[in-house]
């Protein structure tokens, strides 16, 4: 549920590969994120550079999908790398689920990579390898909440979760937004007291993590209740909800700005602006480039 552009060009340039081969003796922490970084012919270049030059208080960070973490790819990249994480996004704990959120996503790839990894952090000693569940709270999987922390535990990972955001911006994610953010928009139905009873009732689960893993956890999940409850929700009637998703993205984005600021908040006129200067320079940029 991470936004990304598809429509400007995506990966490392050959002279931004070569700055980052030339910092990484540097360097303490290096992270990837996307999209899917896993992807990009870059990634494996530099990640085969890391494991020839690291050392080993310096740490590799991917966040991934985890569909392309083979075991061949992890014995050819990853084995000379100590001080290694990767946070992988779950988003259920159920394979249905799981195939209805993330489209295209295979879960019977996923748990055996995850298998294949944890196999080979116990055969080599491979003690400061992580794996991190990370889990976006939406409408289609709030109550697997419980669920995929019991299923990180059993896995040996730890586990990370954070609300679905955003509501008008990017505009190809808006009806998603519409349809999953359950922070927002209380035509979904689902209140801030129902949000917090699902963390509680998830809460106990946490001990069943390892040690290292709790604290953060149990902080990241009360932090959800904090969002929940500070978040102003906009009231929109299950009828006009239905008309709303009628409209083309362009004017469900429109529609849905202008509910934000019928009544609002500094903060909300604010960020309509601030979204709206975003883009006007971002297509400036995108006119400039060769």
């Amino acid at each position: 549920m991470c936004p990304q552009d598809h429509d400007t060009p995506a990966g490392l340039s050959t002279e931004q590969l070569l700055k980052i081969r030339e910092s990484i003796a540097n360097c303490f922490f290096l992270t990837f994120s996307g999209g899917e970084p896993l992807v990009y012919p870059s990634y494996w270049e530099i990640v085969e550079h890391f494991q020839k030059v690291n050392h080993p208080v310096q740490r590799l960070m991917t966040l991934t999908n985890g569909h392309l973490l083979t075991r061949d790819r992890m014995e050819r990249y990853f084995l000379g790398i100590e001080n290694l994480g990767f946070g992988i996004n779950f988003d259920a704990c159920t394979a249905g689920t799981y195939e209805a959120i993330r489209v295209h996503g295979k879960w019977s790839r996923l748990i055996r990579n995850i298998t294949d990894i944890n196999t080979l952090r116990e055969k080599h000693g491979k003690r400061r390898w992580d794996l991190m569940m990370g889990f976006t709270i939406m409408k289609s999987n709030l109550h697997e909440l419980k669920g995929a922390i019991e299923l990180a535990a059993d896995l040996d990972m730890g586990f990370g979760c954070g609300p679905v955001t955003g509501d008008v911006g990017p505009v190809k994610n808006v009806r998603a937004f519409f349809t999953e953010n359950i922070f927002r928009f209380s035509h979904l139905g689902c209140s801030v007291e129902e949000i917090e009873a699902v963390v509680e009732d998830a809460l106990p689960s946490v001990r069943k993590l390892r040690e290292k893993y709790r604290q953060p956890a149990e902080d990241n999940l009360q932090g959800v209740v904090r969002i929940a409850k500070g978040t102003r929700r906009l009231q929109i009637r299950p009828a006009r909800s239905r008309r709303m998703l009628r409209l083309s993205d362009e004017k469900l984005a429109e529609k849905i700005l202008a509910l934000a600021v019928e009544s609002p908040r500094l903060s909300d006129v604010f960020l309509g602006r601030f979204i709206g200067y975003c883009s006007r320079i971002g297509n400036r940029l995108q006119q400039m480039l060769p």
